[in-house]
């Protein structure tokens, strides 16, 4: 901050708005605040902050594609693959995913934390795919518990090896899922209730010595994820209420179904065409001023157009509609990443929500085929690379510009 304030002096005195005594009078007095401020403060100073980049975002948004996009391939053609070269491509899959992640920490530091992230979600799902695939060849018998907690300890051991927090989330997941399929899990008094709780404060022990605030709220949330079926008559008395609000606001708007497809799928395409448009607006300049809906226009504008598409998926099953609607929904999100999501961090996670519960869609209600998802989701993760590559090379050229500016 001192070395811009500086500068900022000299420009003034080249420019003669100061004269040479004031300036010189001005950079004793920045000199002596930065002395007598504590070390502690410096050091606070020091701390660069990880700030939002939207290619790191795409790198991420395009290894979650390929992920999907080989595993669905290789499923496709499963049973033509020989046995020995089944697990040596899996393994080389994971021995790629973490080399790749620690060599990327290791050249770019915490500057490509995301890129590195990615590596190591690679590896997470090879890993998921390497049980599977041993369980199938040596026809290996188990319940949906036994499979959770072993790709538990598999993640976990992985997570603490490599400080990943992709893989932490990963085994923290199945650790939950591990006690919610289980028959007591809304016993409080039995010994897998203890077990899962004395578990996660272990891993709250671990992330607190690393300091990892992220790390910490993960297990909160898996905390708070592990008291669900305590609260299932919670949940069950707010579900049949919104049953029964979703059937008088469907009773009220039931001539709006009775409409032929064309004319919903055109309305739904023209609404989220506004709420892109709604996007792309500037923000307004004094946001103190602005009304209510200026305020909010992005909130607002992301969850119709997320109405919008939701409504599109009915389309789903018409042939290339599909894959259109999966064009639109990936569309949409990278539209909203790029134009607000540095600014708006819950609209920017709800982008990475949306995203992933569409790739997982794809995945699961495949589109005509096993090989047409999967070519769909490899040419999106080539697509996005090409745009990360592109945003990059922009980044870096927008990052010199400014540096040379401050410097003249």
């Amino acid at each position: 901050m001192s070395n811009l304030i500086e500068r900022q002096i000299k420009d003034w005195q080249n420019r003669g708005v100061i004269d040479a005594s004031v300036a010189d009078v001005l950079r004793k007095d920045i000199n002596s605040f930065s002395a007598n401020i504590p070390q502690k403060s410096n050091a606070k100073m020091r701390t660069p902050m990880r700030r939002f980049s939207f290619f790191q975002i795409l790198i991420v948004f395009a290894a979650i594609s390929f992920a999907a996009g080989v595993a669905l391939l290789i499923a496709s053609n499963w049973e033509a693959i020989p046995r020995l070269v089944r697990a040596a491509g899996v393994l080389s899959i994971i021995a790629l995913g973490l080399l790749g992640g620690v060599f990327v920490h290791g050249r770019f530091g915490a500057k490509s934390k995301y890129a590195e992230e990615a590596c190591y979600l690679i590896a997470g799902g090879a890993f998921l795919s390497a049980v599977a695939l041993v369980a199938q060849m040596y026809h290996i018998s188990g319940d949906e518990r036994s499979a959770a907690l072993l790709y538990t300890a598999g993640l976990g051991f992985g997570a603490l090896a490599v400080r990943s927090l992709v893989l932490t989330g990963g085994a923290l997941f199945f650790w939950v899922t591990w006690h919610l399929s289980s028959p007591d899990g809304g016993n409080i008094f039995s010994l897998p209730f203890w077990v899962f709780y004395a578990a996660l404060c272990a891993v709250l022990l671990i992330s607190l010595l690393l300091k990892s605030k992220r790390a910490t709220w993960m297990v909160l949330f898996a905390a708070l994820a592990g008291l669900l079926p305590l609260a299932a008559e919670v949940v069950q008395f707010l579900a049949d209420v919104a049953w029964w609000v979703l059937e008088r606001f469907f009773d009220g708007v039931e001539w709006f179904y009775n409409l032929p497809d064309q004319n919903r799928l055109i309305t739904w395409c023209v609404l989220l065409a506004a709420m892109s448009f709604g996007l792309i607006l500037p923000d307004a300049k004094k946001e103190r001023e602005a009304g209510f809906l200026r305020r909010h226009r992005v909130g607002l504008c992301f969850t119709i157009g997320c109405i919008a598409l939701i409504a599109l998926h009915e389309f789903v099953d018409q042939g290339s509609v599909s894959f259109a609607i999966a064009a639109l929904v990936i569309g949409f999100v990278l539209l909203t990443l790029y134009r607000h999501g540095k600014e708006h961090r819950l609209v920017r996670y709800c982008c990475y929500a949306v995203f992933l519960v569409e790739v997982f869609f794809l995945y699961t209600v495949t589109i005509s085929s096993m090989i047409s998802t999967s070519g769909f989701l490899m040419l999106l993760a080539v697509f996005l690379i090409g745009v990360a590559t592109f945003v990059y090379r922009l980044e870096k050229r927008f990052s010199a510009a400014s540096t040379l500016k401050e410097e003249v």
